[in-house]
């Protein structure tokens, strides 16, 4: 689908046309066993996620209660030892502010002439991600 060009005949950006090809890896092949694994390995760093996540809460809340019930005041930072058998490594508890963000959404909307002085491009990288369904493109 065309479309037309403006009224004031000026011309219009179009983004650039990304080309394709389609790869369907031979059965048996090293890529057709790494593309099977994807979605285990997927669906295993999500749960470990989620696992370390409620784990580490659960360690803090361990803490804050031994702190309670012994009526100590609250530290800045907890010292965790390393097990004398090596059950675990030593680790550290602290107390962190919030990182400062800058809105860029905003800064470009209501500041371009900052946001375009001082924006820095990224590298370019290849990224390999799940088609979502109905997605696929056909071609």
């Amino acid at each position: 689908m065309n479309m037309p060009p403006p009224p004031d005949g000026t011309a219009v950006p179009q983004p650039k046309v990304k080309r394709r090809l389609k790869i369907e890896p031979e059965d048996n092949s090293r890529l057709a066993m790494l593309m099977a694994r994807l979605p285990e390995l997927e669906v295993q760093k999500k749960e470990a996620e989620e696992k370390l996540a409620e784990h580490k809460k659960a360690v803090q809340q361990e803490i804050a209660a031994f702190v309670v019930a012994n009526g100590l005041d609250m530290p800045d930072v907890f010292d965790l030892p390393a097990d004398p058998y090596g059950a675990h490594p030593a680790y550290t508890l602290s107390a962190r502010e919030g990182a400062w963000r800058v809105d860029t959404e905003a800064m470009k909307s209501q500041e371009p002439e900052t946001y375009v002085k001082w924006a820095k491009k990224g590298n370019p990288y290849w990224e390999l991600k799940r088609v979502q369904k109905n997605r696929v493109h056909r071609g």
